[in-house]
């Protein structure tokens, strides 16, 4: 990728990203996201924390189907937070049960008002995206919520683990990466856990 333009780049690799996911029948979207929640239920970090932040999926778009992996963990007590879109940035509300989401800017669903609560900074985070790279590297959807939220993480080893669950066509040779970019800790895809060195 030597000589391209990061930003062309990246907005190549959305609409090819995005073009799979279109893609993908119902029942495989179904098949292939049960397969990440195992995998992602076998993860040592995953299991052992008592605090998740995630995010309630797009299965219209093609996310990742996390849905019974967040109401297991909520089922078992564990705090599990849910990103709320306010203006550029994002705040946080505890997850509350499917009775309390309610559609927020971008059509994803949100915790209402109930889920308010000092944030705290969780065990780990699962980050949404479009595609990713061995080295960590992720490609969002170009709007740098996550990565203005991720900058305000306390660093390793003290920091919460970053993983992101994603279907193996979106694991690509190499995502662009700008000074402001977050890598992830962890790919979790349908084939299983990949460590990422960056």
């Amino acid at each position: 990728m030597d000589g391209a333009n990061p930003k062309a780049e990246k907005l190549r690799l959305r609409a090819a990203m995005r073009k799979i996911r279109a893609g993908r029948t119902a029942d495989q979207h179904e098949r292939l996201s049960a397969a990440v929640c195992l995998h992602l239920r076998t993860e040592e970090e995953f299991g052992s924390a008592r605090s998740i932040h995630a995010y309630w999926p797009m299965i219209h778009r093609g996310e990742v189907d996390i849905r019974p992996l967040l109401l297991s963990a909520f089922d078992e007590g564990r705090t599990v937070w849910l990103p709320v879109v306010d203006g550029d940035a994002l705040t946080h509300r505890r997850f509350r049960g499917e009775d309390d989401l309610r559609p927020g800017t971008f059509g994803q669903l949100e915790p209402g008002d109930e889920g308010s609560a000092t944030f705290s900074w969780p065990d780990i985070i699962i980050v949404p995206g479009l595609a990713a790279d061995n080295r960590g590297n992720r490609l969002g959807y170009g709007g740098g919520y996550y990565d203005r939220f991720l900058s305000d993480a306390p660093p390793s080893p003290a920091g919460p683990r970053l993983i992101m669950a994603l279907f193996e066509e979106q694991i690509v040779e190499s995502v662009p990466r700008g000074p402001h970019d977050i890598p992830v800790d962890f790919l979790v895809s349908e084939n299983g856990i990949r460590r990422c060195f960056h």
